[in-house]
């Protein structure tokens, strides 16, 4: 499961992300393209736009998944 992924799943489980996803987030080399995003704290960002964006039903098949 892709980082996203899983920091979405935490944003809908607990409202917020693990100590250990944001130790991850502080990992990542931000110079990467593949990465896709500039900082940490765009990545946390986007997480949550995205969390907020989901339908009932795709935030029930994100966890279920």
């Amino acid at each position: 499961m892709s980082t996203m992924n899983i920091l979405i799943a935490e944003i809908l489980e607990t409202g917020e992300i693990s100590k250990r996803s944001a130790v991850e987030l502080e990992s990542l080399d931000y110079t990467d393209p593949a990465v896709g995003h500039e900082s940490k704290y765009e990545f946390d960002a986007m997480a949550h736009v995205i969390a907020e964006a989901m339908t009932d039903f795709q935030k029930y098949e994100h966890i279920r998944f």
